[in-house]
């Protein structure tokens, strides 16, 4: 059987939010969660037809959001819309610290078929 550590009476319990938030910035990890905030509401921030095509899929350089692409159709037709997809990034409150969004093809096997 394990001893319970000794917990001098004068310190109160710390929340779990307040340890994760002194963890992941002792780590430099609070910046990076910030960037991939948007990863979870990509359908709602991009619509589910966009979100159908395309899939966020890692950040490179610190700013610059990779968005795998179902085909070079969509990718040539995503980059036309970089400004607005990038807006729509800002606006939700996600990922504000993305700048950059690159397209790249392939198939993930999220796509629907």
């Amino acid at each position: 059987m394990s001893k319970a550590k000794y917990r001098p009476k004068n310190k109160a319990p710390k929340s779990v939010a307040s340890v994760l938030e002194r963890t992941l910035g002792a780590y430099r990890l609070d910046k990076k969660l910030e960037q991939y905030a948007a990863f979870p509401d990509w359908p709602e921030i991009v619509g589910q037809e966009i979100a159908a095509v395309a899939i966020p899929e890692k950040i490179i350089r610190g700013k610059t959001l990779v968005v795998r692409v179902q085909d070079a159709v969509w990718a040539q037709e995503l980059s036309m819309m970089k400004k607005d997809i990038l807006e729509r990034i800002f606006e939700y409150g996600s990922g504000a610290l993305i700048e950059d969004i690159r397209f790249a093809t392939g198939s993930p096997s999220n796509f629907e078929k």
